[in-house]
């Protein structure tokens, strides 16, 4: 049986619905490591992604978070950070 026009668009709302919900998710756990002094190269390490993306990925969320700028951080192992202030 063919699919309908309804199950398409059925289909498409769903997976629009699941793109916005791993957004949000992915946009939460940076702001997190964010506010816990994490780097944008931690963080970076840690999603598996490259340090340029990081403010790519959720740069509004970033910017409201640090207003611009990264607060200096020295992370002494891939899982903690450690303020160097």
């Amino acid at each position: 049986m063919p699919i309908t026009t309804d199950a398409l668009r059925e289909i498409s709302q769903r997976a629009e619905a699941l793109h916005r919900q791993s957004r949000d998710l992915l946009t939460d756990g940076v702001r997190r490591a964010a506010r816990e002094g994490y780097s944008q190269r931690a963080i970076a390490a840690a999603i598996g992604r490259s340090q340029p993306e990081v403010p790519g990925c959720c740069n509004s969320s970033l910017a409201a978070i640090t207003e611009g700028a990264w607060p200096p951080i020295a992370v002494t192992s891939s899982t903690s950070p450690t303020s160097t202030a």
